[in-house]
């Protein structure tokens, strides 16, 4: 109960100004540290060896994915004016390589390790991301016509990537 007050808290914040949207952040963070504690298994939140780094690995894997996820569509429809068909298409080629990457793992002959295939995944989610957020940061004050083309080419690849990336920390953070 901690916890959905403290998220609400959260939101509530972001729609006041001043001093009261720093009061009610620091309420609402300390909230969450509280509940964390009781929520996470036991060394979650030193990423012990065991359950307590899987859950913390897909945790942040989850909040970076989807959290990026979100942007998108908003940034494609809203500042470059597509359709939310093409906008949506970005999103669907990464969910593609998602779900064919596992796929790939386990009909490969090639052996990764599992640490191999971790720092791989997440080295491409972050490029993926840190591409997606580099070109919507340098396209925002200046959009010539042909930025339009840059964003979705840029936005295509760098969730090409994320959606890899996802897909091969996904089957492989595990506790055994």
């Amino acid at each position: 109960m901690i916890a959905a007050i403290g998220v609400g808290l959260l939101h509530a914040a972001s729609q006041l100004p001043g001093l009261h949207r720093v009061v009610l952040c620091v309420l609402a963070l300390r909230g969450l540290a509280i509940s964390v504690t009781r929520l996470l298994p036991r060394g979650a939140v030193r990423a012990e060896r065991g359950l307590s780094s899987v859950i913390v690995l897909r945790g942040i894997a989850s909040a970076a994915f989807f959290g990026a996820e979100v942007f998108i569509p908003l940034l494609l429809s809203r500042e470059y004016g597509l359709q939310a068909l093409w906008a949506g298409a970005v999103l669907m080629i990464g969910s593609f390589v998602w779900s064919y990457s596992p796929w790939y793992q386990g009909h490969t002959r090639r052996q990764w390790s599992r640490t191999q295939l971790l720092q791989t995944g997440m080295s491409l989610m972050a490029l993926g991301i840190f591409v997606s957020t580099a070109v919507a940061a340098s396209m925002m004050f200046s959009t010539p016509t042909w930025a339009t083309h840059v964003v979705i080419v840029a936005s295509l690849v760098s969730w090409t990537l994320t959606g890899l990336g996802m897909g091969l920390v996904s089957p492989r953070a595990r506790s055994s």
